[in-house]
């Protein structure tokens, strides 16, 4: 293993960044016979830098010392604060917020099981794609990726029964009125959505038809009937998702995972353990349930 120059520790499979400076790994390599030297940053040092003519050493001063401050948590100096201010980027939600942070702790999950955060090209639209061995995975957040979960309403032409008539007609008087009141033309459907994340998992980088799918969803709350509602709503996800035809007629394994803040649930992934709950309380910890991962790629 190489070792960081910076911090003179071995670098990891999964190791990317140094813990002490923050400089990328990605291209070092060094031999593991002769490690470099850790750097220690005394007073004295730093004192010189901060006094020195040389704007150069002045400037790295100032910028150590606002990191340092920035890792203590004083985000109440001015220059730190107006420092977050320009570059942090905060959702205005908080369910947001939640979505996001359950995501990279499924990532984490991912890196656990030895699958690697490869780089992704600009405008793409998957978040994250992870590597392993074998298998190649592709991560959407609030976008379908290469399913559709759209069921148009002519799915049922051809059927006479009195509930279908029925729905018909909302859907005619829906049309009707929405023009009437708004202007606008609408889109009828029997199911249209998305979960909020979708694992599309691939046997080749080449992408051609997922082995595996996990979907998704996420919930901000600890209300059980919320519960209810996510579960029922990732059912009919997995029931309608599609790629040339419903993925459940095909051989494609479909996994759901529900995650709420709190919920607290009899089993983690109870009947064929196809579908998972986590509370977000579980998220944290070192390593956590991976039922919702497919076996394959454990």
């Amino acid at each position: 293993m190489p070792y960081c120059p910076n911090c003179g520790s071995q670098v990891k499979a999964v190791h990317h960044y140094c813990g002490s400076f923050g400089q990328a790994l990605s291209e070092i390599a060094d031999s593991e016979s002769n490690p470099p030297m850790a750097i220690e940053i005394n007073r004295r040092m730093l004192n010189t830098a901060r006094t020195a003519r040389q704007s150069l050493y002045t400037d790295a001063y100032t910028y150590y010392d606002r990191y340092r401050r920035l890792l203590a948590g004083a985000y109440d100096d001015d220059d730190i604060s107006e420092l977050l201010s320009d570059t942090l980027v905060v959702p205005e939600r908080l369910p947001r917020l939640f979505e996001l942070f359950c995501i990279f702790r499924l990532l984490r999950g991912f890196s656990d099981e030895g699958f690697r955060l490869h780089p992704i090209e600009s405008g793409s639209n998957p978040l994250a794609s992870l590597e392993g061995d074998q298998h190649t995975v592709d991560v959407y957040h609030d976008r379908s990726g290469e399913l559709s979960f759209h069921v148009p309403l002519l799915e049922l032409d051809g059927v006479e029964e009195d509930y279908v008539e029925r729905i018909r007609h909302i859907q005619h008087r829906h049309e009707e009125l929405v023009d009437a009141f708004l202007g606008d033309d609408t889109r009828h459907s029997l199911f249209s959505g998305r979960p909020d994340i979708v694992f599309e998992v691939y046997d080749s980088p080449r992408r051609e038809i997922p082995v595996s799918v996990i979907l998704a969803e996420i919930k901000y709350s600890d209300s059980p009937q919320t519960f209810k509602s996510g579960l029922e709503e990732l059912l009919e996800y997995i029931e309608f998702a599609q790629q040339d035809g419903y993925l459940t007629d095909q051989d494609i394994e479909s996994r759901g995972l529900l995650i709420t803040d709190g919920v607290e649930s009899n089993m983690v992934a109870p009947l064929d353990g196809h579908i998972t709950h986590l509370s977000a309380a579980d998220l944290p910890a070192e390593r956590f349930s991976t039922h919702w991962i497919p076996e394959r790629l454990r």
